[in-house]
């Protein structure tokens, strides 16, 4: 459902609760229910994407923390194990931000609000 819809859902059952028509209430809060659970499973999809991206990126920092040093010390040179030991710290700074930029990408801006909200709050309880 894209936003212009779901904007739709939530204006019809405003008009029919204004309108005190309260035979179409169910019918118009039942299609405004059924969008925020789309909503709901595709914020899932992207928090679910958000963590493989960030395994996968995790897996790969790893594979460059290992096999930089090891390949350093097969050639003796010391600046290579330096190089990709230090980059380590560095990339794993820009894994988290940069799997959550991944996810988001090709999803509705209504839905990446209401992400962002959910993100913010668990962020502040969390603290």
């Amino acid at each position: 459902m894209d936003a212009i819809q779901w904007l739709k859902a939530i204006k019809d059952l405003d008009d029919v609760v204004e309108k005190k028509k309260t035979d179409a209430i169910p019918d118009r809060a039942q299609a405004l229910k059924e969008s925020m659970a789309e909503v709901n499973e595709t914020i899932l999809n992207i928090e679910n994407r958000k963590k493989l991206l960030n395994r996968y990126m995790k897996t790969g920092l790893f594979t460059i923390g290992v096999t930089g040093p090891i390949a350093a010390y097969l050639v003796e040179q010391g600046f290579l194990g330096v190089l990709f030991g230090s980059s380590v710290k560095v990339i794993e700074k820009i894994i988290e931000p940069a799997s959550e930029i991944l996810a988001k990408l090709r999803n509705p801006n209504h839905v990446i609000a209401i992400y962002n909200i959910k993100e913010t709050l668990k962020n502040s309880r969390g603290s």
